[in-house]
């Protein structure tokens, strides 16, 4: 297990509150073999100041202008040492056991190029669509129920990168998603149900609470519903376009609404809509949703 090594990205923008306890998580790792890359985004508060007493050899903390968190990743992963890629998000925890339960995973499924383990909010509120240990079958089918993979608890070989190419720069929303979509293309994942990181949704700059969106760096606005996808594939596209248009809702971005019905089509979008009202009102009565 030992002969297993690590590349641990954390992207960092402005994360002066949270950083810390982000970069003390990683540290305090039961499995040590690793490196911490941190990629500052061109902060513009305390950040660095925060995190410049740390003295680890294991740490490299390098400086860039601000190019959004996929630019960060991006920067972080060429400059990547080890075989393999934790994705780290600057306000996110891992729990001490998280490296140590990857290895094992690593071991008992050679197969897989990915390794995702369960997460969760702080108050453990996240139910999560799939509780079985192994390999995914088909990712899309899952991912309809909920969000499995979260770049705060995946691990990916280094080399899948050279192959899919890295996160796409020219997305600021969903560009995670549009990654995990690729990479499950490709290579085979790996699952363990066992929540071993917190997504901490109160924090600074998170892109879920942004309330002036730029629909055309969204991965919503930015798929194509034309293209041969297989059944569930396009289900889980179209689940794509309807919670972009639930956040559009949230806040009040009806042009981007628009500008969706014009990129994919009125029809489309507006028998999304119905459907995405219809859930909400199944949620309310906490009956099954249409997938």
């Amino acid at each position: 297990m030992d002969e297993i090594k690590f590349t641990v990205v954390i992207p960092l923008y402005n994360k002066e509150n949270s950083i810390l306890s982000t970069l003390k998580s990683v540290l305090e790792q039961t499995y040590k073999n690793f490196e911490l890359i941190v990629v500052n985004d061109g902060s513009t508060d305390k950040s660095l100041k925060v995190i410049e007493h740390l003295r680890d050899d294991r740490i490299r903390i390098v400086d860039k202008e601000n190019g959004g968190v996929s630019s960060a990743r991006n920067e972080g992963i060429k400059l990547a040492k080890f075989p393999w890629i934790a994705l780290l998000d600057g306000d996110d925890l891992w729990l001490p056991n998280f490296l140590e339960m990857i290895c094992s995973m690593i071991m008992e499924y050679p197969n897989a190029a990915i390794i995702a383990v369960g997460w969760n909010y702080e108050d453990g509120s996240y139910k999560f669509p799939i509780n079985s240990k192994g390999y995914i079958d088909n990712y899309f089918a899952v991912s309809l129920k909920g969000s499995v993979l979260s770049s705060s608890s995946i691990v990916i070989r280094n080399s899948c990168f050279e192959e899919v190419g890295f996160f796409n720069e020219g997305l600021s929303y969903g560009e995670d998603l549009e990654m995990w979509c690729r990479l499950s293309g490709k290579f085979k994942i790996a699952f363990l149900p066992i929540s071993l990181s917190i997504y901490r949704v109160m924090t600074e700059n998170r892109a879920c609470t942004v309330r002036k969106m730029d629909i055309s760096r969204h991965f919503a606005y930015n798929l194509s519903l034309k293209n041969s996808y297989s059944k569930d594939e396009k289900k889980y596209y179209r689940k794509i376009i309807r919670d972009c248009m639930m956040q559009c809702i949230k806040f009040e971005g009806k042009q981007n609404i628009y500008a969706l019905m014009r990129k994919h089509g009125k029809r489309e979008i507006l028998f999304d809509f119905v459907l995405l009202n219809i859930n909400r009102i199944l949620n309310l009565l906490s009956l099954p949703q249409i997938r």
